[in-house]
């Protein structure tokens, strides 16, 4: 693509300051990623070492949905490798009803960054809701910049109200096309499949397993697999339950203790196959689930 002038001007501002952490705002389908992706480029073919922190948890540029996920860059080449450094499991593809996950995870993610400067990417949810979402990533992070990508002036709400800090505004590219929700759901279903593509089913106790943001488990959930000390490793798919086991699969190699409980229902192929009802997840006693008090 063809790099805007006003796109252009705002690179150049980031390289020429070098903003510890830039974070990038934007309706959905306004160019966020391709903004991200050649601004790094710009930070990397001069020699600046950059982290990525990618807090959309629907349409990801770094690893699985329904996670926020980090990245380390070097070297330019490393940006075709898509090598995650770290996870926090959100619990969906959509930030509704998971905001406070959301939020936490990306300030957690973005405190662990390693590079001089960091990009945070966002979802498009910026309107209703979103806005307070988006506030609170700004108030979290306290970023040096915010580039906002709009296409009239829908982050005047935000731009206003955190006008003390740094922004830049620029348009969205008329080639920036805008997806259809097919589209979006095949990619995310791309995503899951390539990530449990390697994947093994592994078998524990629940009575085992400490289980948080929850405690009713159900067959196909979408989980975040954790150490001891609640760190994500990785995600799983609850493939069975039975006789207090339950069979997961995942590509996580590391002994499974905790099971962070989503509210995604996903099969092995990636397909997402509904969500866990408000309030039900499960009952003692109902097929395919079991729940054990913590």
């Amino acid at each position: 693509m063809h790099l805007p002038e006003d796109w252009a001007g705002a690179i150049d501002e980031v390289a020429e300051t070098l903003p510890r952490r830039v974070l990038v705002l934007g309706a959905t389908d306004t160019g966020k990623s391709t903004f991200i992706g050649m601004m790094l480029r710009r930070l990397l073919k001069e020699g600046v070492a950059c982290s990525l922190v990618d807090s959309d948890p629907g349409q990801k540029h770094v690893g699985p949905p329904a996670s926020v996920t980090s990245a380390e860059y070097r070297y330019l080449y490393e940006l075709r490798l898509e090598r995650m450094a770290n996870m926090y499991f959100v619990g969906s593809t959509s930030p509704r009803g998971h905001m406070l996950h959301l939020a936490v995870g990306t300030m957690k993610l973005a405190s662990q960054a390693g590079g001089r400067v960091t990009a945070v990417n966002t979802s498009g949810y910026v309107r209703d809701a979103g806005l307070y979402l988006k506030g609170a990533k700004i108030e979290l992070l306290e970023p040096e910049m915010i580039v906002g990508i709009e296409r009239g002036a829908e982050l005047e709400p935000l731009a206003s109200a955190y006008s003390h800090f740094t922004w830049v505004r620029v348009k969205v590219p008329e080639v920036v096309r805008e997806k259809a929700p097919e589209e979006r759901r095949a990619a995310r279903r791309e995503r899951f499949r390539r990530y449990f593509a390697n994947a093994r089913v592994v078998e524990a106790e629940l009575s085992e397993l400490r289980l948080q943001r929850g405690s009713k488990v159900l067959r196909h959930m979408l989980v975040g697999v954790a150490d001891g000390r609640g760190r994500t490793l990785g995600l799983g798919i609850v493939e069975d339950m039975r006789d207090g086991m339950v069979r997961l699969l995942t590509p996580v190699r590391e002994e499974v203790q905790v099971l962070q409980l989503g509210s995604l229902l996903v099969s092995r192929s990636g397909e997402e196959l509904g969500r866990v009802p408000r309030g039900r997840g499960g009952a003692r006693g109902e097929e395919g689930a079991q729940e054990r008090r913590v």
